[in-house]
């Protein structure tokens, strides 16, 4: 396919992307503002986390048997009018709750189509440099968008709803473009299907693998934003939530420059197995630095830590799982992996939150550090080794 349209596609998902920050960011808001309730804020996140954590797998076998683009197509007329919807009926906190929910169902099926349909449309090694692309122009559309939503709920509400149906159209119009790729799955039934992904998952031991890794991985990282802020309000005390603020910040610009060379091609990587293992890596050493040495220079370095463990992280492991699923599989190992991903996030939260009220932050960060560190590297030690068997396999054949 011609590679200047493969980039327009991009541009039309993160175009959608900066929408949904939009209309997620103004639900929250909104949800408050018309109960009054924190509690609403932490129902809220419960129904945008829901679809991920329960259906990933349902969706991605849909994504399998009726093929990315229509997956694609039917999320994007179902969010648009959705957003639609709340154009109207905004100010109701029920229509709200019910509405991100829909909303978020179909946001992990667009992001399952999306990344079951790039590999279809280009080269197995260009997976990487687009990937990093997907990742680094849906940060940028991230980081305006809080702002610009905060601007207008105190304009118009309507209009930031609107916007975000002027986005799904454009992606619906770029998407309408793709060529139809029909799906490999016979005609069974959805159970059927459903199964057989299951089945392939448990015979397939290097999907195994990276999807063990990422659950015990985030299980530590995860939820570390419960004991990352009460340390610094330990630290630095009522002007903590400025130093927090600098440290998210130098993160993100980390991040974003670590993906940009990727981009580029200043930085290549053939292992992605093993670079997701040494990007996670990298994270645990930023919080055990953090917590042995709390002082400004620490905490400067251990931010760009940090930032390059999120750049390197996210398109490495997509990479690594589009090159190694099979293709009439890999709706259904990305609707699991999100499965997976989206638990872990979850059950570190509850964990950490409980265990940061009883002991030190401090103390707390050390643990994880040390603990995160000594597991991931003997992730890192087998990820390299079977990079290194398949690499001797693909030779020989």
């Amino acid at each position: 396919m011609d590679k200047n349209y493969v980039y327009f596609l991009i541009a039309g998902k993160s175009f959608s992307a900066f929408g949904t920050l939009l209309t997620t960011f103004t639900i929250f808001i909104l949800l408050y503002n018309l109960s009054n309730l924190p509690a609403i804020i932490g129902l809220g996140g419960i129904v945008l986390s829901i679809p991920s954590m329960i259906l990933g797998g349902v969706l991605g076998t849909f994504v399998d048997k009726y093929g990315p683009k229509k997956m694609l197509i039917i999320s994007s007329i179902s969010n648009l009018l959705i957003a639609g919807v709340l154009i109207i009926l905004y100010e109701f906190w029920i229509v709200l709750l019910l509405c991100l929910f829909i909303y978020s169902t179909f946001l992990v099926l667009s992001g399952i189509s999306f990344n079951a349909l790039l590999p279809k449309l280009i080269g197995e090694e260009e997976l990487f440099h687009y990937n990093s692309i997907i990742s680094l122009s849906f940060m940028m559309a991230g980081f305006p968008a809080p702002v610009i939503a905060g601007y207008l709920l105190n304009i118009n509400v309507p209009l930031i709803f609107l916007v975000d149906v002027i986005t799904y159209a454009f992606e619906l119009m770029v998407v309408l473009r793709l060529p139809l790729i029909s799906s490999h799955i016979p005609k069974t039934s959805f159970l059927t299907d459903f199964h057989e992904g299951i089945e392939y998952l448990l015979r397939k031991k290097e999907i195994l693998f990276v999807i063990a890794m990422i659950f015990i991985a985030f299980l530590f990282l995860g939820g570390t934003r419960t004991i990352l802020i009460p340390y610094f309000s330990d630290l630095f005390g009522d002007n903590y939530s400025l130093f927090y603020g600098g440290f998210k910040s130098l993160d993100g610009i980390s991040s974003g420059i670590i993906l940009l060379a990727f981009s580029l091609g200043y930085i290549k990587i053939k292992k992605h197995l093993f670079a997701t293992s040494f990007g996670i890596i990298l994270f645990f050493i930023a919080l055990l630095t953090l917590s042995a040495f709390p002082c400004l220079p620490v905490i400067i370095f251990s931010a760009i830590l940090s930032g390059t463990s999120s750049g390197m992280i996210s398109p490495n492991s997509m990479t690594y799982i589009q090159k190694t699923a099979d293709s009439k599989f890999l709706g259904r190992v990305i609707g699991v992996q999100e499965v997976i991903l989206s638990a872990s996030t979850l059950i570190s939260y509850i964990l950490l939150g409980a265990l940061a009220t009883i002991y030190s932050r401090r103390i707390m960060l050390s643990w994880i550090g040390i603990m995160g560190l000594l597991i991931m590297s003997i992730f890192a030690i087998f990820s390299l080794r079977m990079e290194n068997n398949l690499s001797h396999k693909s030779e020989k054949n």
